[in-house]
């Protein structure tokens, strides 16, 4: 989804690159399809909270700005922020002006609009990157996982992890409930060797992670160029070209003819053998929808047996995912919980392997 607050590499380095931040006040139960709407016209990603602790919040008497409050908002029907960052050029116009009409149109879906109120601020990327210092600091998530941005120094422990990336405007700081939920359930699956497919891989923060934590060979797919050249980057600072290929492409599931220009290092070739067999584990930090529709091809792509971790997904639409993901022959193992987002590990069964080679 994501989702994707994070580092990302700089479209205007060296000189002051003008973004328009576009804040849209809508409901709860509307934030997932705001936040699909918003990367269809262009967003790199979306950020789902309004406060630096990387929380959906809300402020009751005050929605004219975006809200600093700490208070999670859970009830479908109260209001939430969803920010997203555009490049103030031309086409910016008409993309505030679909962006109303999709509002408008949200309860022709049964979705509540909420305030439905758009807000527009202008930013230099520098600006708004030297803003972030104030409260993005070193976090450690889990057990041995740390992330940590450019400029502090830390001291890690012997059996921790650490993970260098610096905020930008994309999405997968490791700071937003998703990507921590995502990144738990990483250090409970990977146990050394596996293959694994990091899909919707946003800056590369998963990717990374399961190479540190042992994953022998990584494959991670986006279909943002802006995303695939800031997990390249992300892959290089943090010195695990070796075992991780990124890619730039809209998902299928299918072996890809473009599986061996991902990156310039001989993983290249190696994720190109590994694109036609199952992989042990599948990541997706997406959204409920694409889960959903995607759930059939997650099963064709892993092994028996193999591990599934879906997360992105808000509260409200967790039971559907799990269904469809039961559909298409996924045992759930565990279902984790961090504010108002939903993580799921998932086993493949074996049974649809069988099924899948009765069918062929």
């Amino acid at each position: 989804m994501a989702q994707k607050n994070t580092i990302r590499s700089k479209p205007g380095r060296g000189r002051n690159t003008e973004w328009a931040q576009v804040n849209v006040l809508t409901s709860v139960e509307a934030i997932e399809a705001v936040s699909n709407r918003l990367i269809e016209l262009g967003a790199g990603g979306t950020v789902l909270e309004g406060s630096e602790n990387g929380r959906i919040v809300a402020s009751d008497d005050e929605l004219n700005q975006p809200p600093a409050g700490t208070v999670p908002v859970r009830d479908p029907l109260d209001p939430a922020w969803v920010t997203a960052y555009f490049p103030h050029d031309g086409r910016l116009p008409g993309r505030l002006a679909e962006l109303k009409d999709f509002l408008a149109a949200l309860p022709a879906f049964e979705l509540a609009p909420g305030p439905g109120r758009i807000q527009v601020n202008f930013v230099s990327e520098e600006d708004w990157a030297e803003a972030w210092k104030a409260f993005y600091h070193t976090q450690k998530i889990g057990r041995r996982l740390v992330i940590k941005p450019s400029w502090e120094e830390y001291q890690p422990a012997v059996e921790e992890l650490v993970i260098e990336l610096d905020p930008g405007m994309a999405f997968g700081t490791g700071t937003h409930p998703s990507t921590v939920l995502g990144l738990e359930a990483l250090e409970d699956t990977i146990h050394g060797g596996e293959y694994l497919l990091d899909v919707g891989a946003g800056t590369g923060i998963l990717a990374i992670a399961a190479a540190r934590l042992g994953a022998g060979l990584v494959e991670a797919v986006d279909a943002d160029p802006v995303a695939v050249e800031a997990a390249r980057a992300n892959v290089a600072v943090n010195h695990v070209e070796k075992s991780v290929a990124v890619r730039e492409e809209k998902w299928t599931g299918e072996v890809s003819s473009t599986a061996s220009v991902a990156n310039t290092s001989d993983v290249a070739s190696a994720a190109s053998v590994a694109a036609g067999r199952p992989a042990d584990v599948i990541v997706a930090n997406l959204v409920a929808a694409l889960i959903i529709s995607l759930a059939p091809v997650f099963a064709r792509r892993l092994s028996p047996g193999g591990i599934l971790i879906a997360a992105g997904i808000v509260k409200p639409r967790a039971l559907e995912v799990e269904e469809a993901l039961a559909r298409a022959g996924f045992a759930l193992l565990e279902r984790r919980e961090r504010e108002d987002w939903i993580c799921l590990r998932l086993e493949k069964a074996a049974e649809v392997e069988k099924a899948e080679r009765a069918r062929s």
